[in-house]
C-alpha cells in the first residue's frame, strides 16, 4: 500500500494508465481478430491451440512414518487441432440443422475466397430444406437457397503428452509438436484426404499464449519455419503464428488440462490400494507411465469418458515421453539472433526456413485472412494488406502492416542454410540498386521509427553510381574509418528521409532533419529497396 497526496496519486495513475490503455487496446483488439478468425475461416486448414498444463502432481497414500504422502510430478502438454470438413462445406443440397453456422455464398474449397461471403447462422428451413433463413453477424435475416449456403462442420481432435520431463521450454514443445503433427497427416490421409493439399497440412494457424520460455522466442519460431520444408515448401504452403495478449491467453487447452488431472486425481483418491484402477500397468498411478495408461482408457478408448465431453471432441490422442529413452525430449546446441522486437509482434507468418512476416496486432477480417491463405511468397519486404477491414475502421495502419524479418539461426543444424539465404538476398538487392532508388532499411531498435527511408543517391568517386560492392577479400573502411563494408557486402549512398509525425497513420516524409546530407551507409540493414518500394512510393 502507497500513501501521499491525491497529487501523488494522480501521477502514480497517470504513470498505470500509460501502460494500462495499450494493453486494454491490445486485448480488445485480440478478441475482435478472434471472432472473425471463427467466422472466416476455410477449408484445407488445420488450426492449432497449445500450452503447457500446470505441471501435474502425483500423490501416494501410501505414508511414511513421517505421516507425510509421498508426491511425485509429471507434464502435461495439450494441443487442440480442429479443421472445417470440405465434404461438408462442398455439398449443395442435404438438410442444414437450426443453429448450424454457414457461410453465404462461400466459394467451394480450394478456391480463392468470395469476398462477397459472410458468415451466418441458420434459424428455420423453408421449402423442405431447398431454401433457408439465416442471421448474419449484424442480425439481419434473409432467405437464401440451400446451394448458395457452405456448412461450417468442424472436426476436433485433442492431443496429450505425457512426461516426466518437467521442464517447459521449446525443446519439449517442439518434439511433442513433430510427433504429434505426423501423427494427424496419417490419420487425416485415412479418415479425411479431402482436408489435406497433396496428402500433407499445407495450411496451419496456430496460436498460443505469450510465455517467452517454450513459446514466444526466436528458436521455437525458427522452427514454426521449418514445418513448411516437408509439407510443399513457401510456394504450397501457409503457416501463420498467432499470440494472444499478456495476461489473456486462456483457450480450450486449459479446459482440457483441467478435465485431465482432476480425472487423475480423483482416480487415485478413490482407489488407495494397488489393483483398483483399469488400464494401469500397476493398477495404480505411481509414475507419468500410469498417468499415460490411465488417460488413454478413459479418453482415447472412450471407457468411462461422459457423453456431454466426448460431443465437444471427436477424437482423442495421448503420447509418452520418458527421460532415458528414445521418446525423450533431445535438447540441441542451438544459438539465435533475437527476431527484431519479438516482444511487440504478434502475429507471424510464414515466408520460408528462417524468414517470417511480421506485425503487431494480428486480424482475421476476410481479406486478411484471403491473404494468408494464399501465402507469402510473393509479398513484397513489407506488407500491408488491401481491404484490411481493421484499418479502414481505422486502426493504425503501421500496427497492422507486415514486415519481413529473419529468425537467424546462428549454430547448430541447419544454421549456415539460414545465414546463406538471409545475406543472398540482401546482396542481391543492394548491388542492384540504381541512383534514384528508393530503400527500406531496419530502424535497428528504434521504436519511434523501426523503418528508416532512403534514397539513393550519386556518389562522385564511385563514377556517379550510388552503391559499391566490395569484391575484394578485406574490408573497405569509409568516414574516416567509422564505417566498414566487408567482403561482398554495398556501400549504398543514401539521403535519409523521416516520417513528419511519428504519431499519424499518414505515412509522409521529409528530408531528415539530423542528416540533410548524403550519407554512405552499409546493406545490412537494409530490407527492401529497388522496384519493390519506388511502385509504393
Amino acid at each position: 500500500t502507497k500513501r501521499g497526496t491525491l497529487i501523488d496519486y494522480l501521477d502514480e495513475l497517470v504513470e498505470k494508465m500509460a501502460r494500462f490503455i495499450p494493453h486494454k487496446n491490445l486485448v480488445a483488439v485480440e478478441e475482435r481478430a478472434k471472432l472473425n478468425f471463427g467466422r472466416n475461416l476455410r477449408p484445407l486448414v488445420c488450426v492449432n491451440d497449445i500450452d503447457f498444463s500446470e505441471n501435474g502432481s502425483i500423490e501416494n497414500f501410501r505414508k511414511l512414518q513421517s505421516e507425510h504422502w509421498l508426491t511425485n510430478g509429471y507434464t502435461l502438454f495439450i494441443s487442440v487441432t480442429y479443421w472445417i470438413v470440405a465434404e461438408e462445406w462442398d455439398k449443395e443440397e442435404g438438410k442444414l440443422p437450426k443453429g448450424a453456422e454457414v457461410t453465404v455464398y462461400g466459394e467451394k474449397s480450394g478456391e480463392s475466397i468470395n469476398k462477397n461471403s459472410f458468415w451466418g447462422i441458420v434459424t428455420e428451413e423453408i421449402d423442405g430444406g431447398a431454401r433457408y433463413k439465416v442471421e448474419d453477424a449484424e442480425g439481419r435475416v434473409a432467405t437464401y437457397e440451400r446451394k448458395d449456403l457452405r456448412h461450417r462442420t468442424t472436426h476436433t481432435f485433442c492431443f496429450g503428452t505425457v512426461s516426466d520431463d518437467k521442464t517447459h521450454d521449446r525443446f519439449a514443445m517442439q518434439h511433442y509438436t513433430k510427433t504429434e503433427l505426423e501423427y494427424l497427416e496419417n490419420y487425416m490421409r485415412q479418415h479425411f484426404p479431402k482436408d489435406l493439399i497433396d496428402g500433407k497440412i499445407a495450411k496451419l494457424f496456430r496460436h498460443s499464449d505469450n510465455a517467452g520460455q517454450h513459446f514466444k522466442n526466436t528458436g521455437a519460431i525458427h522452427y514454426f519455419t521449418t514445418l513448411i520444408l516437408e509439407r510443399g515448401g513457401p510456394t504450397k504452403t501457409g503457416y501463420v503464428y498467432t499470440f494472444g495478449a499478456p495476461g489473456h491467453g486462456k483457450g480450450p487447452f486449459d479446459g482440457y488440462g483441467g478435465s485431465f488431472k482432476n480425472k487423475i486425481h480423483s482416480l487415485i483418491r478413490s482407489c488407495s490400494e494397488a489393483g483398483g484402477i483399469p488400464g494401469t500397468r500397476t493398477g495404480y498411478i505411481n509414475e507419468a507411465r500410469d498417468v499415460f495408461d490411465a488417460l488413454v482408457h478413459y479418453y482415447e478408448k472412450g471407457i468411462g469418458r461422459q457423453a456431454k465431453t466426448g460431443a465437444k471432441t471427436d477424437n482423442f490422442k495421448f503420447f509418452l515421453s520418458e527421460i532415458g529413452t528414445e521418446t525423450a525430449v533431445p535438447r540441441a546446441d542451438e544459438e539465435f539472433v533475437t527476431l527484431n522486437n519479438i516482444t511487440k509482434q504478434y502475429q507471424f507468418a510464414v515466408n520460408n526456413e528462417g524468414l517470417l512476416f511480421v506485425r503487431r496486432r494480428s486480424c482475421w477480417c476476410l481479406a486478411c485472412m484471403a491473404a494468408l491463405l494464399e501465402g507469402t511468397l510473393r509479398w513484397p519486404d513489407e506488407k500491408q494488406i488491401a481491404g484490411c477491414e481493421t484499418v479502414a475502421l481505422g486502426g493504425q495502419g503501421l500496427m497492422y502492416r507486415f514486415y519481413k524479418e529473419p529468425a537467424r539461426k546462428v549454430r547448430g543444424a541447419g544454421a549456415s542454410r539460414t545465414i546463406t539465404l538471409d545475406r543472398r538476398t540482401r546482396f542481391d538487392k543492394a548491388k542492384s540498386l540504381a541512383v534514384g532508388d528508393w530503400v527500406i532499411f531496419d530502424g535497428n531498435g528504434d521504436v519511434d521509427n523501426p523503418r528508416w527511408l532512403g534514397r539513393v543517391m550519386s556518389y562522385a568517386d564511385w563514377g556517379g553510381q550510388g552503391v559499391e560492392l566490395n569484391e575484394s577479400n578485406r574490408s573497405k573502411y569509409y568516414q574516416n574509418g567509422h564505417l566498414e563494408i566487408g567482403s561482398n557486402e554495398v556501400a549504398i549512398n543514401l539521403m535519409w528521409y523521416e516520417k513528419i509525425d511519428v504519431e499519424s497513420p499518414e505515412l509522409t516524409y521529409r528530408v531528415s532533419q539530423d542528416y540533410p546530407q548524403a550519407v554512405l551507409q552499409s546493406n545490412t540493414y537494409m530490407v527492401s529497396g529497388g522496384a519493390e518500394v519506388n511502385d509504393g512510393i
